[in-house]
C-alpha cells in the first residue's frame, strides 16, 4: 500500500511538466514582455502630460 502514494516529486505529470519548462512559461514571458512594453509607453505619456501641465502653468503664471 505504500508505494502506492507517492510523494509528490515522484509524480510522473509534474516530472514531464518540469522537463517541459514548466507548461506555460512561454506564453507567461511573452506577456510579461507586452505588459513591461505597455508599462513603458504609458510612464512616457504621463512624463509628456506632466511636461504639457508645468509649461502651461508657467504660462499662466506669466500672463497674470
Amino acid at each position: 500500500m505504500k508505494d502506492a502514494i507517492r510523494p509528490s516529486d515522484e509524480d510522473p505529470r509534474r516530472r514531464r511538466r518540469t522537463e517541459r519548462g514548466g507548461g506555460c512559461g512561454d506564453r507567461l514571458r511573452r506577456r510579461l514582455e507586452e505588459l513591461e512594453r505597455e508599462n513603458q509607453r504609458l510612464r512616457r505619456e504621463v512624463f509628456e502630460l506632466m511636461l504639457d501641465k508645468q509649461m502651461l502653468t508657467e504660462a499662466i503664471r506669466g500672463s497674470l
